[in-house]
């Protein structure tokens, strides 16, 4: 997947926070690759530019820089059922409750350990 990334490709930062793809290659940051991801919600870090460098330009706090490998071009399982308005049935609400847990824990994992920019 990281391999085949292309500027302008829909993708999902670490299965759950979908954006688009805006740039890939290396930076002055940090070594090795990277790709700029413009978050489709304010979520991200900055506006495409680290330490006065910029690498794409995007509104201010959509941006962010992820390992390639963090990301996927389908989105988590309850991403798509949140998605397409599903009905109350009971068995969906309790995986709904559920998907808030591994959410904040994927929130943390990639702005922590994948150490975006």
């Amino acid at each position: 997947t990281s391999t085949s990334l292309t500027v302008g490709d829909r993708v999902w930062v670490n299965g759950n926070k979908p954006g688009h793809v805006q740039f890939v290659g290396g930076t002055q940051f940090a070594p090795g690759q990277w790709a700029g991801i413009v978050l489709d919600e304010p979520i991200g870090k900055n506006d495409g530019s680290v330490a006065g460098v910029r690498y794409f330009q995007c509104e201010d706090g959509k941006g962010i820089f992820t390992r390639p490998s963090k990301l996927s071009r389908t989105a988590l399982p309850e991403e798509e059922e949140n998605g397409g308005q599903s009905s109350p049935a009971p068995g969906a609400s309790a995986p709904a409750e559920i998907d808030h847990v591994p959410r904040q824990q994927s929130q943390l994992t990639v702005f922590s350990f994948c150490l975006c920019y």
